[in-house]
């Protein structure tokens, strides 16, 4: 890609003993901004996040980054890259962390494109770098906003992303031939305030302040747009997406390239998806669960205050004000998690997570057992948002004044080296490609 330049490893924290754990897992390592006070630009790290009984251990200071105030891994993983005043740097994270490329540039965030190959800032116009040898920084327009630039923003498995101003959506084709080209729709005046992608691209739903959603097909520049109302939620393999309407849920289908109007459930509001077919939804104090392939809908769980998280085959819901449980959809079976705040599950729906007053609630909903770990001392549990790691091994748990690494299989809950600094998690080393 580039020509390496050698940079030394600031290395600290478990001795050789316990860096040499039996079960270690390589690349488990977090990115994190540790600062001075908060909102500021500050020093960004590694940690190597290793099993019992190894800590959070800061294996590198990133070189050039005292004042960085953006980060993004690759997800072909083991790549990093970081945004200052004035420049962009990419580095090979492997062995600490060696600078291999920079550029000059400025933003607030960084981000790369789900595959790896794009590198994308904002500056007022939307700039490309792409990691293929030899190349260039682009400018690919105008961002039309200011915003931050996320992963979400890519299109899956594409070279396009899309950026958005007061009612204009515009999608960017970074790989066209000639250069950058863009498209826009403008469906409203007013502003907009996000948009999300079809997980199998080409589709895309485009929400507005107070005027509901809309669905762009962006294959087709000339087609119009189609209102699917407020709430929606695409299915895993976005072929179907699911809205409120009418006060019920209505299923569309666009797996054929048209927009298929599909079976609709009465009554049954707010859908999450399970996989390609079923859905939960809310009716009345209820939970159901639905298939859009048959009509058919079955009761889950009665008495439902409050519902959130869903993970594959597991579901959050309270039967109390704060007191949190699980139920598994297809057994129906569950057990408590406890009173705490709204939980998360690990991505393949085993453990969830959440805080209560000075301790955190661990349960596994594979063997149906549950864990109080009290926090560790001069951690208040407050503001809270936890990122999973894509193995579901280890969360990294954002608190505010200080940071905590979570295994939920130990369990154990400690804070890194450096926790007394506020820090900001940029998220887990990408998991390698098979």
């Amino acid at each position: 890609m580039f020509g390496a330049i050698v940079i030394s490893v600031i290395v600290g924290g478990c001795s050789s003993e316990q860096r040499s754990c039996p079960d270690s897992k390589p690349g488990a390592r977090m990115l994190a901004l540790s600062r001075e006070t908060p909102n500021t630009s500050g020093t960004l790290s590694l940690f190597d996040v290793g099993p019992a009984p190894c800590r959070a251990d800061l294996i590198a200071l990133v070189p050039s980054a005292t004042s960085v105030g953006g980060a993004a891994w690759a997800d072909r993983g083991g790549v990093l890259a970081t945004v200052d005043r004035d420049h962009v740097r990419v580095f090979d994270a492997h062995l600490g962390a060696h600078q291999i490329a920079e550029t000059a540039g400025s933003a607030r965030t960084i981000a790369f494109d789900p595959t790896g190959r794009w590198l994308v800032w904002i500056d007022g116009n939307v700039r490309a770098w792409s990691t293929d040898p030899g190349a260039a920084p682009i400018d690919a327009g105008a961002s039309l906003s200011d915003f931050d630039i996320t992963p979400s923003m890519f299109e899956p498995g594409s070279d396009r992303l899309v950026v958005h101003g007061p009612g204009v959506v515009r999608v960017v084709d970074l790989a066209a031939t000639g250069g950058p080209t863009s498209h826009d729709w403008t469906p409203w005046i007013n502003a907009l305030a996000s948009t999300q992608w079809s997980p199998a691209g080409r589709w895309l739903v485009a929400t507005s302040e107070g005027n509901g959603s809309m669905l762009i097909d962006t294959t087709d520049p000339s087609a119009a747009t189609t209102a699917i109302g407020g709430a929606f939620a695409w299915s895993p393999s976005g072929a179907r997406l699911a809205i409120d309407k009418d006060g019920g849920t209505s299923i569309l289908d666009v797996s054929g390239g048209a927009v298929v109007v599909g079976r609709a459930f009465p009554g049954a509001v707010q859908a999450q998806w399970l996989d390609a077919s079923r859905f939960v939804a809310l009716m009345g104090t209820s939970l159901m669960v639905g298939d859009a392939d048959s009509g058919a809908t079955r009761t889950l769980v009665d008495g439902v205050h409050e519902w959130g998280a869903v993970a594959p085959n597991v579901v959050a819901y309270t039967s109390a004000p704060d007191l949190w449980r699980w139920v598994l959809v297809d057994t129906g079976a569950s057990g408590d998690i406890g009173a705490c705040d709204a939980p998360s599950f690990s991505p393949d729906g085993r453990y969830a997570v959440c805080f209560g007053e000075n301790i955190t609630l661990v349960a596994d909903t594979t063997l149906g057992t549950r864990r109080e770990l009290p926090t560790p001392p001069h951690r208040t549990l407050y503001n809270i948002a936890v990122q999973w790691r894509a193995d579901s091994s280890r969360a990294w748990i954002d608190v505010e004044g200080a940071d905590l690494v979570l295994d939920p299989a130990a369990p154990t809950v400690t804070p890194p080296p450096d926790a007394d600094a506020v820090t900001s998690p940029f998220g887990w080393e990408p998991l390698p490609t098979p």
